[in-house]
This record gives C-alpha cells, sequence and structure tokens, in this order.
C-alpha cells in the first residue's frame, strides 16, 4: 500500500506550477504536429500561456512557447522517416533554431492517436538519406499503440491516459559530445523521477529501481530505455524511450519473479488526497510531457558541462533499496543468482552487491533486483 501522506486541497492544488516549472529555453521554437488536436484542447500550460490552433502562436510567456500548430492526417504503420519527408521536410536544407554548446532544443513533436508499431524502434532504425544534414531533434508520443515494448523486448500494453513517449537527438548538433552511454540511462531515469516530483509526487516515495524503473512507494510508476545507432565509431542517435502510468493502472496479465506491482500517478495523487478532476487529467498528461522534455534537456547540458559527476550522484542518492538485502535475479528466468545487501552502482552502472561469502562488493552487470521482503517465493538457480 501507499504510504499515508497529508492530505491537500484539491483546489488549491496545481501541477507544474510557474515557481517550480519555468519556461525552459529548451521547448522554445518546438513545432508540434499531430492527427489528433482535439487530444490537446483544453490543457491550459502554466503560466499565461494558451494553446491556439492551426498555425497560431503560443503565447511565449508560457511554459511551452510553440511557434505553430499543425493537423496532419491519421499516420499509418509505414515507416516514420517517409511520414517526415512527406509531410515536413520541404528540402534537404531544414531551418532549425541555432543551439548554444551543449544545449539541447527540441524542434519537432510528433502526437498520434495510435502507433501499430514502436516509436522507440522506428527512431533507432530510421535511415536518413545522405542528403539531409541537418537533422531535427524529435520526440513523438503515440496515446495508444501496439508492439511496444520495455527492456529486453518485453511487450506490454499500452493504455489510453498513460504518457508513451520516444525521442532522438543527434549529436552533428553536439560534435563535442563524447558518450559512455550509462549517463544517459541514469539522465533518463533521473529526469522521470523529477517530473513526477513537479507534478506532485512526494520526493520520498520516489525511487529508481536498478537500472531504469521509478517506483512509487515500491510499485512501478514508470520506466525508460535508452539505446544509440553507431557508423565505426561515430555516435549517430540517442534515442530514450520513457513510458510513464499517469491516469490508469495497468493490469498484469500474470505474476512472475520479474514483475513489480503497478501504479498510476493518478493513484499515486490520490493517496495524497488529491482527486483528478477532468481538467486535471490533461494538466498532468501533457504537463508531464514537457516536463520530461525540459528535464531531459536540462540533465543533457549538465553532463555536457560537469560529464558523469553530477547525474551520478543524483542517480544513487535516489536508488530503491539503497542498504538494504535485496535478491539478484536472472533476466531470463527470474531465478535468484545471488543475495546481499545493495550498495549502490557505479559510474558504469554495475551493482554493487555486499554478500557473506566476499569480503568485497560483487558487481552485477546484468539482472534485476528484489527486495529480500518481497512476498513471492523465488527459486534459486
Amino acid at each position: 500500500m501507499l504510504g499515508a501522506h497529508r492530505s491537500v486541497e484539491q483546489e488549491n492544488f496545481q501541477p507544474f506550477s510557474t515557481d517550480t516549472h519555468p519556461a525552459s529555453p529548451a521547448l522554445a521554437g518546438l513545432r508540434i504536429f499531430s492527427d489528433t488536436p482535439k487530444s490537446l484542447a483544453g490543457f491550459d500550460p502554466p503560466g499565461n500561456g494558451k494553446w491556439q490552433m492551426m498555425e497560431t502562436l503560443l503565447d511565449p510567456s508560457g511554459v511551452c512557447p510553440v511557434q505553430a500548430w499543425t493537423q496532419i492526417e491519421p499516420l499509418s504503420a509505414g515507416v516514420l522517416w517517409e511520414w517526415i519527408a512527406e509531410h515536413h521536410v520541404p528540402s534537404p536544407s531544414i531551418e532549425l533554431p541555432k543551439m548554444n554548446e551543449g544545449e539541447l532544443k527540441w524542434n519537432w513533436l510528433y502526437i498520434t492517436r495510435r502507433a501499430s508499431v514502436s516509436q522507440y524502434d522506428q527512431l533507432l532504425s530510421l535511415v536518413y538519406p545522405p542528403e539531409y544534414k541537418n537533422l531535427p531533434n524529435l520526440a513523438c508520443i503515440a496515446l495508444e499503440g501496439s508492439s511496444f515494448h520495455g527492456t529486453h523486448g518485453r511487450s506490454w500494453k499500452t493504455s489510453l491516459g498513460n504518457l508513451h513517449l520516444s525521442t532522438s537527438i543527434h549529436p552533428e548538433h553536439y560534435p563535442l559530445l563524447s558518450f559512455q552511454g550509462s549517463e544517459w540511462v541514469m539522465a533518463a531515469a533521473c529526469a522521470t523521477r523529477e517530473s513526477l516530483i513537479s507534478a506532485g509526487v512526494s520526493s520520498s516515495e520516489l525511487k529508481i529501481k536498478w537500472m531504469n524503473d521509478v517506483l512509487a512507494s515500491s510499485r512501478k510508476i514508470a520506466g525508460a530505455l535508452t539505446g544509440s545507432k553507431w557508423t565505426g565509431k561515430r555516435l549517430d542517435r540517442l534515442v530514450w524511450g520513457i513510458g510513464v502510468n499517469v491516469l490508469k493502472t495497468p493490469e498484469l496479465p500474470e505474476r512472475t519473479p520479474l514483475t513489480t506491482d503497478p501504479v498510476s500517478l493518478r493513484e499515486t495523487l490520490s493517496f495524497q488526497g488529491i482527486n483528478i478532476s477532468q481538467h486535471l487529467e490533461r494538466q498532468l498528461f501533457w504537463g508531464l510531457l514537457f516536463q520530461i522534455l525540459a528535464q531531459l534537456a536540462f540533465h543533457f547540458r549538465n553532463i555536457w558541462s560537469l560529464g558523469m559527476k553530477g547525474i551520478f550522484t543524483q542517480y544513487n542518492d535516489a536508488l530503491a533499496y539503497l542498504n538494504q538485502p535485496v535478491q539478484v535475479l536472472d533476466e531470463g528466468s527470474g531465478m535468484v543468482m545471488d543475495e546481499g545487501i545493495f550498495k549502490g552502482v557505479e559510474t558504469d552502472l554495475s551493482l554493487q552487491l555486499q554478500t557473506t561469502q566476499y569480503s568485497k562488493a560483487v558487481k552485477y552487470k546484468k539482472g534485476r533486483i528484489r527486495s529480500v521482503n518481497h512476498i513471492h517465493k523465488i527459486p534459486r538457480l
């Protein structure tokens, strides 16, 4: 059960207030394309901004200063690049806002009512024609979809009202960018957690479960994927996929040693005394989307400036089960591989487990962890 919280008067509840969520430069100039523009109707961004339909500008003082709003035809199951090229790329010379060194700006946001394939996989597999040199930083939202998956390809069912976000950034905008891999995994998890805090969830209830899930009172509220595409030693693309249970708590088809009981943002807030009205549903959903994009850009900038240090500390401090007894489970079978005290992670995201058999902590780069107090009995390998 979720922990008890102080009651919050619903009429005083305002997620993503301007005090805690100022306008982000990463969203300035964002262009939105959608086959379902009515889905955004009624969403009031924090600040003074209001959505304006069809090629009109949003008040730039709003938290999501959008250049223009364009409706497109419903998307087919075809290749995403064909859609982009057909609708929105008039020539190989794409005019994008200039970015300062280390600055991440989101250029285009695509919102579709339903995606029949994983947008995360599409973004990883896109093949851009060679004449296209100035590629946009993309974010894609599917309100519903099929063939979506989590870590190690595990399928999961989408639900209308939950957030299914995939993003792609192109390092040609950032020629000095180094890539280790683990820092971007940490950035996605931390950005999601911080966005949920801005949505009103108590920070003490939100933890990161190694290595890329976010828990609210030990129940899974979100998960993140990080992928990349390389040409030799050159990084061509960095892709994030983030799923958040916003309005609906998914049903588990079956419980296995590898599953974590789910929870939604709506349910989590209800335990804090906040009941979400229809108006607040839109505020939560769309506000959370833009908050995550802003937080990803914030962490991108910090990693550019500070390297691994800042994000590593933040990630470690937010880990679930830290200094507690856990079991390490095999990713495939769910069988127990080891048991001990979880001592955190190293910069490469390897788990540190203090066991009774060894004086030094044992490293695990793969697997999943469970608290030893987990209710289900798990067999050993």
